[in-house]
């Protein structure tokens, strides 16, 4: 946004708990961002199919073969993102590394900041 104010900005988002200005805000403080040039150009994008398809990233849906059925939900969540509202750019910062095959494939430029990798302990 620093270099083109204009630029929109989409959060797909399936956080059922924080609104957008509590995810701004925590990005704040965790980045230590001290504003946003155009906060009213950053739109979560809570899409009805990503909250039905939460559950494929939870590690509660795969009692065996977690990392592997987590990995595939990640692809199937980012493919029905996508194909709802597509991107130049592709952010990620969940750690779902399969993602980045799928945005690529769907013609976005990825970026990952992984905060919190797939695997920790």
């Amino acid at each position: 946004q620093e270099m083109d104010p204009n630029l929109p900005i989409f959060v797909y988002c399936g956080c059922k708990t924080l609104t957008g200005v509590e995810i701004l805000e925590a990005a704040k403080q965790t980045f230590k961002i001290d504003k946003f040039p155009r906060p009213d150009n950053i739109h979560f994008v809570q899409q009805p199919s990503l909250k039905n398809l939460r559950f494929l990233l939870e590690p509660s849906t795969y009692p065996r073969l977690t990392l592997l059925g987590q990995s595939i939900g990640s692809m199937i969540v980012a493919a029905a993102a996508l194909w709802e509202m597509p991107a130049d750019i592709f952010i990620d910062t969940t750690g779902f590394a399969f993602t980045y095959p799928i945005a690529w494939i769907c013609g976005c430029k990825v970026i990952s900041y992984t905060h919190y990798p797939t695997v920790s302990t």
